[in-house]
């Protein structure tokens, strides 16, 4: 594992070790906290079982990442009610499915159903929360059911992890901490009114401000390990390419397999018939997109809530009118029908106007553009050829940008005709060969060697 990893990221778990696997990884976004938190679990074999609690958008990437780096198995969990499960080394559930709540004598308590008492019962020894800042809010269900899951478990070791622990103010802060020192932590309005500006504005009392934030420091200082992009940027990579498996909508993924057999039919007898056999797989493309569309939005959203601005990428219009109308207060777009002054004007608004966090670009019409006031890109439909690819990263990553790390997501639906392409078209070998079957893949990309993966791919359903 230490061939693989940068020096900040072994001196990260070094620090994981040193704390007993109980504190908040605050590294920027983009440095590898995952990969941290699994390095810990990887010297310290003896933790299992490991529970991994994070937004529903990334529970797949876990579950690969676990697989990639520990050579473990790691079970992703569904549904708002616990169903029977075997033991695994590793689990993986998303805040909202934490826990539901019921009333009982007027009284608002946690449902006896809830995946949060199944999993008490799992002896778990480490709980790693991947955007602990989802707990900040102490009436909230899941924080509710994290700190239920702590007293049922109060021997579990506690990883947060996060690179906005604290968005807006220190009242966001104590519930993590609670979690990970309950000693000094361990009254929430003595916390409130030393360090959070308390003021009684002759109803009841506020806590939007800061106090005493030297005596905070001091207190949080053992528990938090943070780095930025600034310390590190000698260990980084100008580049680096992500490929994150998103989950599927049932019914969207039905229409696609429906579709893609009808296809296969038609295809075995037209194979030759090439400017249909691309309508048609560009019919499979959007289909593709549809069966994500609800987890690529919400990875959207998620990311931009860091206050970082992302250059997003789609191959069809639709698509891209799709995103655009979603997120229209947050972006601009340029798509083929764009150009000139136009076009030079959408570009200024994405670098200069700190509201949009968001510019949306079919592929094919960024070349030329400057959008360093990014330093990620994020696809959601794949072009053809490599060149494409490597033409969005490089929108971001310009020459006034080389001391920097630039950040290239490849967001895909992985029981769909979107992992073949990534593999034809060859993104980069070594991380594609890493998500597909350990094999690298020279092949060239061509519709009719596309059309024989689909029929060896989807064999047992024809």
């Amino acid at each position: 594992m230490k061939n693989k990893l940068y020096n900040f990221q072994k001196k990260g778990i070094s620090w994981l070790d040193s704390v007993d696997g109980i504190g908040l990884l605050a590294d920027e976004m983009g440095l590898g906290k995952t990969i941290q938190a699994l390095g810990y679990t990887f010297i310290n074999p003896e933790i299992r079982s490991v529970l991994i609690v994070c937004p529903a958008t990334i529970k797949m990437n876990w579950q690969k990442e676990i697989k990639e780096w520990n050579n473990e198995e790691a079970l992703i969990l569904y549904g708002k009610k616990y169903t029977p499960i075997i033991n695994y080394p590793f689990y993986i559930i998303n805040y909202d499915i934490l826990a539901q709540e019921i009333k009982v004598n007027n009284k608002k308590i946690l449902n006896n159903t809830s995946w949060i008492f199944k999993l008490a019962s799992l002896n778990i020894k480490l709980l790693i929360l991947d955007e602990c800042q989802n707990i900040s809010n102490n009436k909230a269900i899941r924080t509710k059911a994290i700190h239920t899951l702590k007293k049922l478990n109060p021997s579990m070791k506690i990883i947060g992890l996060s690179g906005t622990p604290i968005k807006n103010k220190p009242a966001e802060f104590f519930s993590i901490l609670n979690l990970l020192n309950s000693n000094i932590f361990n009254n929430r309005w003595k916390y409130l009114h030393t360090f959070c500006g308390p003021k009684y504005n002759g109803f009841g009392w506020t806590f939007n401000g800061a106090t005493n934030l030297n005596k905070l420091q001091e207190l949080i200082n053992p528990l938090m390990l943070r780095r930025v992009k600034d310390e590190v940027l000698k260990d980084l990579p100008p580049k680096q390419r992500i490929i994150i498996p998103l989950e599927t909508d049932k019914v969207a993924l039905e229409n696609y397999k429906k579709a893609t057999k009808q296809f296969i039919l038609w295809a075995n007898d037209h194979i030759n018939k090439g400017l249909e056999i691309q309508q048609n797989i560009d019919r499979l493309k959007q289909l593709a997109y549809l069966s994500k569309r609800n987890n690529v939005i919400k990875w959207i959203e998620d990311y931009i809530k860091s206050d970082n601005k992302l250059v997003v990428a789609t191959y069809h219009k639709n698509t891209l009118n799709d995103l655009y109308n979603y997120f229209k207060k947050d972006s601009i777009y340029i798509d083929g029908s764009i150009t000139g002054e136009k076009r030079n004007e959408a570009v200024n608004n994405f670098q200069n106007n700190k509201k949009i966090k968001l510019i949306i670009c079919q592929i094919l019409t960024v070349p030329g553009l400057t959008l360093t006031a990014a330093n990620a890109t994020c696809t959601v439909e794949f072009a053809w050829t490599p060149a494409d690819h490597y033409q969005l990263e490089d929108r971001v990553h310009r020459i006034s940008q080389k001391a920097d790390s630039v950040f290239a997501y490849y967001l895909i639906a992985p029981n769909t005709i979107e992992k073949d392409i990534i593999k034809m078209i060859n993104i980069k070998q070594e991380i594609v060969g890493k998500l597909l079957d350990n094999k690298n893949n020279d092949e060239i990309f061509n519709y009719t060697n596309l059309v024989k993966k689909l029929v060896k791919n989807n064999k047992d359903t024809i």
